[in-house]
This record gives C-alpha cells, structure tokens and sequence, in this order.
C-alpha cells in the first residue's frame, strides 16, 4: 500500500492490507469479481492514487477560494423539455461560479454538444467541469432524443449483449465529454413503479453479476459508474419521484449494494430519496425523512458500515419525495454527501456551503473532505487545465 495514501487523515481513501477499497466494516467476505476481468482502471487511479496526483490535488485545493470550492459540491441539470433551459437557468449559474458540475438530462446530442463546449470554458482554480448522465440502456433514448432505442437493461443480461450496449453508450458520452454515468441500477426489477426494466434482474446474484461488469467494464474505459439507488428501490412500492416511498423493517437489498460496492468499487453511489422505518439494526430516517439528507444513512450506514470511500451524490433533489422538504440541499450536505444533484435553490446552497467552508468546525472538515473527492474524480478523468 502506497505510503503516500496521506489522504486518509481525511478520510478520502483507505485501503485495507489488500489493496480492497471498500469492504464493509463487519468483515464480510468479499463479493467475487465478475467471470471476465478488468482492470478497472479508473478505480485503481482514485483509490490509489500516485505522488503526482496527491502532489495536484493539494497545489489545487490549496488555491481554491471558498466559493470555487463550494461549487464543487453542486450539479446542475440542463434540459429544455423538463424546465431547466440552458439559456435562462444553466448558462447563468455556469456564468456566476455557482456549479462546477451538469448533468445533460434530456436533449439532443447536438445541444448538449455546444452546451458543453461552452461551459468547458467555465474553470475553478484549473478545474473543469464534471459532466454525468443517466445513460441506462433503458433510458438512453430518451436522455439522448437523437438516439435509437436501446435494448432495456433488464434484456442485458449477457455478457456479449451488455459490453456491445455498454460500448454504444460510452461512445455517446466520450462525444460530449461525459465522464459520469448514474448508472447501474442497483436495486431488484421487481418495483414495477419505476425500477422494471431498468434493472438487470428480479434474482440477486444476477443483478449482482451484472452490475459488477457494468462498473468494472466502465472504469476500465475512463467512465466513473455509479451505484444507485442506495439502500435499495427495488423492493419497495412506489416512485420516489413523485411522493413518499418507505423501507419498512430490514433493507431487502442491503447485501446486494455492499458486495456490488466491495467487488467493485464504483467511484460513485448515489443514495435515493427512501424513507426507513422499523429497521432492526436502527438505520431508520428521523421523522420520515429521505436517505438522502439521513446522516443515520449516508455516512453511518453507507461511509461507516459499508466501508465506502467514494463519491456519494443525491437522487434529484427536485422529485417529490423530498422537493417540498425546507432546506433539503444543505440538509443532504450535512448528513455527509458529496456531490448535490440538482438542487432546488442551487445559489442558495452555494452561500450555505460557502458559509459552512469558513466556519472551521467539524462541518467545514467534513465539507473540505468532499471538495478533494470531486477534485480527485477531476484529476483521474483528466477534467484539468494544462496549467
């Protein structure tokens, strides 16, 4: 293990005597990497990262203002058919410092094309933007309406059909300099609201199989996967995007994210906006509220417990199980995320987390932890300025 994995002190990376990134706190064995192996390439730079690096890392971090920092947290959406119009919402924001990061949602490859192109020229302290998006074989259609329909994920489960699918989506996302994918979906395609299809099985050692080859294959080829949608949508009734959706009792699918996240280490795990009650081993959310702003969740459960090191980043904060909740982005920074996904008010967040970066308490370490992730995820997937 290199000695120069210093970014321990703040909890950043760990390693155990392995080399293993991300296994879970209580010593479970290790889930078995998939049939075909990858290098996994892009995990390898994040979770070990060399001299060189660590040496960037610091020399940016360092020159960083409060505010180029605090946007680091933040993601934008850009979608003229779901109301967040380049023009009038995203160009303002890129314009002010406000967000380092978008997501392209729904468009057509070629505005997404110019929009980037623009917004690259948007730096923080040498740091170029993160772009993500959903890019699920399910959904790449209508992500990307220029686009032919895909396979749905659930029909992927081969290993031929899923690296042929998963070369097609790369291919569009390396196009637009889109280094983030929110997927795979991790959660059992037994949810008929809005999981389905878009998960690769109802039966849990498939879906663990092929989740794995999804996020090696990925990160062997420069694209950071994300594990979604933590502690597990699969087995519950209802969509989080339009209201309310609990966990009532034990987390079904638990096992399946922690032996997806130690077989693999995904550079990201998104945590969905799930409510938690009556769970056995205490991991309930106070007062109903989402995973996603749970400190109880996002770093007892998920950072402490399962051991994960990573990126962790928000559903959309603008769906209904959480948009009416008061203060819900700050509040998701607080329980321990990474990386704000869509926020309803994102100037408002940037001040708070500005606010919070100066306060020099337990927060702004935690806040500061956060800011060298993104920074790190931007170093690794070259989202850097010559200079």
């Amino acid at each position: 293990m290199r000695s120069l994995l210093l970014l321990i002190a703040f909890s950043i990376l760990s390693c155990n005597s392995n080399g293993q990134h991300n296994t879970a706190a209580n010593s479970k064995p290790k889930a078995q990497k998939t049939e075909k192996s990858y290098a996994n390439k892009l995990a390898n730079a994040y979770y070990n990262p060399s001299k060189a690096d660590l040496d960037l890392l610091s020399e940016i971090f360092n020159k960083l203002s409060p505010e180029q920092k605090a946007a680091q947290l933040i993601m934008i959406a850009s979608s003229e058919k779901l109301g967040f119009p380049y023009e009038t919402s995203v160009k303002p924001l890129a314009d002010k410092g406000i967000a380092a990061n978008y997501i392209f949602l729904k468009g057509t490859s070629t505005a997404f094309r110019s929009q980037e192109q623009y917004l690259n020229t948007k730096t923080h302290g040498g740091l170029l933007p993160v772009n993500a998006c959903d890019c699920e074989a399910t959904l790449m259609h209508n992500k990307f309406t220029d686009q032919p329909r895909m396979s749905p994920t659930s029909r992927l489960s081969d290993s031929t059909r899923l690296i042929a699918s998963l070369d097609s989506i790369m291919l569009v996302m390396k196009s637009l300099n889109i280094d983030i994918n929110f997927a795979p979906v991790a959660d059992l395609g037994t949810n008929k609201a809005v999981i389905s299809n878009r998960a690769f099985s109802t039966n849990k050692d498939s879906l663990i199989r092929y989740n794995n080859m999804f996020i090696n294959y990925s990160q062997d080829n420069g694209i950071a996967a994300t594990v979604k949608h933590f502690p597990g949508h699969g087995a519950v009734v209802g969509d989080t995007h339009k209201e309310k959706v609990w966990i009532d009792g034990a987390m079904q699918e638990l096992e399946t994210f922690r032996s997806i996240i130690a077989a693999s280490d995904p550079l990201l795990v998104m945590v969905g906006h799930i409510s938690v009650k009556n769970n056995p081993e205490g991991y309930n959310t106070p007062n109903g509220i989402p995973a996603s702003i749970s400190r109880n969740i996002v770093t007892d459960l998920l950072k402490k417990q399962l051991g994960f090191k990573g990126i962790v980043t928000t559903d959309a904060m603008n769906m209904g199980a959480i948009k009416n909740i008061p203060n819900a982005d700050f509040e998701a920074v607080k329980a321990g995320v990474d990386l704000v996904l869509m926020p309803n008010d994102p100037q408002k967040l940037h001040r708070q987390i500005v606010a919070a970066l100066q306060a020099n308490d337990a927060l702004s370490r935690q806040i500061e932890v956060s800011v060298k992730k993104i920074i790190l995820l931007k170093i690794v997937t070259g989202r850097i300025t010559a200079s």
